[in-house]
């Protein structure tokens, strides 16, 4: 299951979920990206390949839940990291993250542990509940799934990068 979204796309490279409890994908930047403050269902490692990343974590003021809004969280901290280096971002964290475009990340993603995540949209301040691929509406899940010309751009970019080495697709 391969996936593309506005700021990045994600390549599935080992899908066991199911049977070892994790997934291993390569992240994509597609563009200068900076998130809206969200956290996730599962706890995720980063290690970068190339390119750089900028957390800044928050934390909310009160009980959260469907009704909050962006004002109702404030900054912890901040932090940077570049090729080579790895991260965690835990599943309690609120984040957002800002890449530079073209950054390439091997992602360890662990098991669910929320049901559900929360996005925090800027421009109207709306939330947005996430409950995952299997419990989201077909059509939205299809909207994301990666074509295979896609597919195969993102195979030949990795390798120019020499991220992987040339395979047969």
């Amino acid at each position: 299951m391969c996936e593309c979204h506005t700021n990045d796309d994600k390549i599935v490279l080992f899908n066991g979920l199911n049977t070892h409890g994790y997934r291993i994908r390569f992240r994509l930047a597609k563009q200068v990206e900076h998130d809206r403050i969200h956290n996730h269902r599962f706890t995720a490692i980063h290690h970068i390949i190339n390119g750089n990343f900028s957390q800044q974590y928050f934390g909310p003021k009160k009980e959260l839940n469907e009704l909050n809004s962006i004002d109702d969280f404030e900054f912890k901290y901040n932090t940077e990291h570049g090729s080579g280096e790895s991260f965690e971002v835990n599943f309690k964290d609120f984040h957002t993250s800002r890449t530079s475009k073209g950054t390439v990340s091997l992602l360890l993603r662990g098991p669910v542990k929320n049901t559900q995540a929360i996005c925090f949209n800027y421009t109207d301040n709306s939330v947005r509940v996430r409950r995952g691929f299997a419990n989201s509406r077909r059509t939205e899940n299809s909207e994301h799934l990666m074509s295979r010309s896609m597919f195969k751009r993102w195979v030949n970019t990795l390798v120019e990068r020499q991220v992987i080495d040339s395979i047969k697709i």
